[in-house]
């Protein structure tokens, strides 16, 4: 078998994993002991140098997807394998084709003078053996300088093809022609017709059989005829050479190739140790299925191949026509493919997944590439760069358009882009396809070749996938004549690309495509699984394939699989097992956005630049996806990189990069935001290297992560005022499973901080659960009496919520005593004691106000609330002497309420009065609906009930936003309180 042969059937996947067909190429070099530079030269040959660097890419991509950042690991991987006997063979036969190359273009020197052109009609079989063989007779055929032609016929279109194209060439051009034919006992009159009605232009015909001369009784007996066993045990290159012989007769050429037999057998001889010779077929399995393919069609597949000595060209003419080539930059595209009606695409992947949703990406990015549409037809290439993140759909998508458009096409082609040097190949391939002859390419000649054929035959759609950049993708980009779409991460192209952004999916489109691809019903149990999994998985396409796959495979309900996720996170997402029921992926997960960060590492490279971009990844991955802002992550910079002269702009500069390679998002307001896969995959990442106490990323340790925490502490007021409640929960929870072992003052400020966030948002269960840890902590150490007291007093909150007044009161005299035993020398301290007392003073006569409402009025004692309202007084001076208008504000709304306790309604209103436009100017939901309650009390005790109503409303939309259903239940109680006044 070829290279190819043994990778399309047996080397596509190895365990699980998907490989490219060059990087089987490289790790087969690799298991032969060469080294880089060692490949690279291996895979050169006179018309393509690969250079080092793509070598290194392949091998870069090969460690990832196996696992591993060692060479030796590569090795360790396919010995282990039960592909390491095909690798080997793999590798003979890459040996053999660079030598069968090498024999052909001896070949070609001594052929020249022959002007020969076959016709192969195919039969449309659908035979993928035959295929391979059709495939590799006609590029070798041309790489020997005969022209090859294909037609693919219907079964009912007997017209003999010689009759059909006897105009096409010149006289001096003999016709020679190669059926493909399935035989049997009702179709033989017609095939004996065709073979005798072409038989005057023919010298020889070729019958390649499996059994010799079986089934081919039909045929009258001719001198010309030669039959060629097509046995098991023989390889290729001997049947093409055999063929080539008896269409030469030429010392010369019969020389070169028993000099290529001698080399053949020295080859195989000399690895022996490795793996038997092997023939054409030789593994068992595959001889019985090649048998299985080529004996129900009554045992005979019959290639004839019609060969001519034909007239040499005059020696003049030949000068001529070199001439003339030699003065054109590209060779003219001929006719040298029939296309039939029904043939109109080429390299289309199969679509192995049932496509949901995306029915207005879709639309759009058919409105996008008609835009360049006029009444007289296309006007100019169309190109849409269909960009985001790796595993968000981009390809599928693509497939999608292509497979199911209603646009008249004339013709459809798919180009893997995401390695330049796989890219030309196929172009090479698709040059020859369109009829391109030349025996030495190069890459501006293909390209040309190519382009041209797409200007002189309009209408058609090119797809280029995984594209890295326009510098790469530009020379290989038509000019005019049809429709382009590249998919891509890139977002940054040239004005004339239209970029359609894509998206991860709706959540109705998530849940559909998992209940599609697990094939069965989903029990009315599993319902808020499956939203909830959804939801976890970021609504990412790639993450709900790997997901529904594993919950096939392995028959387990949707909640198993969920509680599994949670429990081995990591470890789905790196499951490639859902690789093997699709073509349509090529990485699981956890790898797939590896490729985008070697891009950002080598553009850091090419500058010589610290890998800022990817330390700045990592930082978001340890915050809350959403609503980033810029100002934190300045913050880290300045810590982690304090030499910068101009830290806003390289800030700035590596946003830009990360966004421009679909990694990150911006929201309206600026702010960052990450996908929740991304971020958990790079804190696995991150983890991974530094238990290998690798120094890769040394500004990445616990002191940028305490410059983040002190971001927290210090703009505390900032992000409670902007209700980003669970930027800080979720970035709590990151840094302490990142930093189990080195809990410390800072995050047990950050924890005092989620804390305050649970009690408002009446939490209370993951509140005590993270004052509980905090106590622990605290009880161990001396000192931090300032945290101390926060904790006691938030304590005493959560008391005198409950009611229990009595334990309230003990914590809060506590966070007293503690107070009190605070000694500070610090200056910059001063203004955190005052802050700290004002929380204090609110506290104790907040908790005079709790017990005063529970008490009856006839029972209040006045004393102790007129100490209370000094109190407050206390508190409003020094937070608005600390700047903190979050406490100011709240410290007033407690004071109305003790002034209300004491009939003072007026002076509540005209003391809220004052007030009213800061109030209305905060963004803190907790806060107006505070105030509206106490507006509303405040006109309810004075008897204005319309606008106690008015103020019961007003709260209620603030206790909506903040989901607070104890709230909303009083707020609804009262309301039907004052309607009942009303009335």
């Amino acid at each position: 078998m070829c290279p190819q042969e043994i990778y399309e059937k047996h080397l596509r996947v190895i365990n699980n994993i998907r490989f490219t067909s060059r990087e089987i190429d490289v790790i087969a070099c690799i298991m032969h002991g060469k080294n880089i530079k060692g490949v690279a030269n291996f895979l050169s040959n006179e018309d393509k140098q690969v250079e080092t660097r793509t070598i290194e890419s392949h091998i870069s991509n090969i460690k990832r997807k196996i696992g591993t950042n060692v060479r030796e690991g590569i090795i360790n991987f396919m010995e282990k394998s039960d592909k390491y006997k095909l690798i080997q063979s793999y590798y003979l036969s890459l040996l053999i084709q660079q030598e069968f190359k090498k024999n052909l273009k001896e070949i070609l020197i001594l052929t020249k003078p022959y002007n020969i052109s076959f016709f192969i009609v195919l039969q449309m079989l659908g035979n993928n053996d035959l295929n391979w063989m059709i495939y590799k007779i006609r590029r070798d055929l041309q790489l020997v300088g005969i022209t090859v032609f294909i037609e693919l016929r219907e079964y009912s279109d007997n017209v003999p093809i010689v009759l059909m194209h006897k105009g096409t060439h010149g006289e001096d051009k003999k016709q020679c022609t190669i059926y493909v034919l399935s035989v049997n006992k009702t179709n033989i009159p017609k095939r004996q017709s065709i073979v005798m009605s072409n038989d005057q232009d023919i010298s020889k015909v070729f019958f390649l059989t499996t059994q010799e001369k079986q089934g081919l009784e039909f045929l009258p007996k001719r001198t010309n005829f030669e039959y060629i066993n097509l046995s098991l045990s023989k390889q290729y290159h001997f049947i093409f050479l055999e063929i080539i012989t008896k269409v030469f007769s030429n010392t010369n050429v019969e020389n070169i190739i028993v000099k290529f037999r001698e080399r053949y057998n020295n080859i195989m001889s000399n690895q022996t140790s490795l793996v038997a010779p092997h023939s054409y077929l030789t593994d068992k399995n595959i001889q019985a299925k090649v048998r299985n393919i080529y004996l129900p069609i009554v045992g005979v597949l019959v290639l004839i191949i019609c060969g001519t000595y034909l007239l040499i060209f005059d020696p003049a003419v030949r000068t001529t026509v070199k001439s003339q080539k030699a003065e054109m930059p590209y060779l003219k595209p001929q006719e040298s493919i029939i296309f039939p009606k029904n043939v109109t695409t080429w390299n289309i992947p199969r679509q192995d997944n049932v496509f949901v949703g995306r029915e207005k990406l879709l639309n759009n990015l058919h409105n996008k590439l008609r835009q360049n549409h006029t009444p007289e037809g296309i006007s100019n290439v169309a190109i849409s760069a269909c960009a985001g993140l790796g595993g968000i759909g981009k390809t599928q998508l693509t497939l999608q358009y292509v497979t199911h458009t209603k646009h008249p096409y004339t013709f459809k082609a798919w180009f893997p882009a995401e390695n330049i040097d796989d890219l030309y190949n196929k172009y090479i391939e698709f040059a020859k396809l369109l009829g391109y002859t030349e025996n030495i390419y190069t890459k501006e000649n293909i390209i040309a070749y190519v382009k041209q054929w797409l200007v002189d035959n309009p209408g058609w759609l090119l797809i280029y996938d995984n594209v890295n950049n326009y510098r790469e993708i530009a020379p290989f980009l038509p000019e005019t004549g049809g429709h382009v779409i590249l998919t891509t991460r890139q977002r940054h192209w040239p004005t004339k690309f239209s970029i359609l952004p894509i998206d991860v999916m709706t959540e109705e489109e998530s849940i559909k495509t998992i209940k599609t691809l697990i094939q069965r019903n989903v029990a009315l149990e599993e319902e808020n699984a499956i939203r909830e999994l959804v939801e976890i998985l970021g609504y990412l396409p790639l993450a709900l394939v790997q997901a529904s796959t594993y919950i096939k495979q392995k028959h387990i309900t949707i909640p198993e699989y969920l509680g599994l996720y949670k429990k081995y996170e990591s470890e789905l997402l790196s499951d490639n097992s859902f690789l093997e029921e699709t073509n349509n992926y090529s990485y699981p997960v956890a790898v797939t956005w590896n490729i985008t960060l070697d891009e950002i590492v080598r553009d850091t490279r090419i500058n010589n630049e610290p890998p800022i971009a990817i330390e700045l990844l990592i930082v978001c991955a340890y915050l809350a996806p959403d609503k980033i802002s810029r100002k934190l992550l300045l913050t880290w910079l300045q810590t982690a990189h304090p030499d910068l002269s101009s830290p806003e702009l390289t800030l700035n500069k590596h946003i830009a990069l990360l966004w421009q390679y679909s990694m990150i998002n911006y929201d309206d307001d600026n702010n960052i935001s990450v996908h929740r896969l991304v971020q958990t995959v790079l804190r696995h990442q991150f983890n991974q290297i530094l238990n290998q106490n690798n120094n890769m990323y040394p500004t990445l340790n616990f002191r940028w992560f305490e410059s983040l925490l002190q971001f927290f502490i210090d703009n505390e007021q900032e992000f409670k005022l902007t209700n980003s409640f669970q930027q800080i929960i979720e970035t709590s929870q990151h840094f302490k499973t990142q930093f189990q072992d080195k809990y410390n003052e800072n995050l047990v400020t950050m924890d005092l901080m989620v804390a305050t966030i649970y009690y408002y948002q009446e939490k209370y269960k993951d509140f005590l659960k993270i004052l509980d840890q905090v106590n622990a902590y605290l009880q161990k150490i001396d000192g931090l009496e300032m945290l101390k007291c926060e904790m006691l007093a938030l304590y005493s909150a959560y008391f005198y919520k409950i009611g229990n007044y009595h334990e309230a009161e003990e914590k809060l005299n506590k966070a007293f005593d503690e107070y009190n035993n605070i000694k500070i020398n610090n200056s910059e301290k001063d203004n955190d004691m005052k802050i700290l007392k004002a929380r204090l003073v609110y506290h104790k006569a907040n908790l005079v106000l709790e017990k005063s409402k529970k008490t009856d009025k006839t029972n209040i004692n006045t004393l102790e609330i007129e100490n209370a309202i000094k109190s407050i007084q206390e508190s409003m001076i020094l937070f608005k002497a600390a700047n903190r208008t979050k406490g100011f504000l709240l410290s007033i709304r407690l004071y109305g309420q003790l002034l209300i306790l004491t009939n003072q309604v007026d002076k509540v209103i005209i003391e809220f009065n004052k007030y009213n436009n800061l109030i209305e100017q905060t963004s803190d939901y907790m806060i107006k609906m505070l105030f509206y309650i106490t507006y509303s009390d405040a006109y309810f005790s004075k008897g204005d009930f319309n606008k106690a109503l008015e103020y019961c409303g007003k709260a209620k939309q603030q206790a909506e936003k903040l989901h607070l259903n104890n709230k909303l239940n009083y707020l609804n109680n009262q309301e039907k309180t004052i309607k009942a006044s009303l009335q």
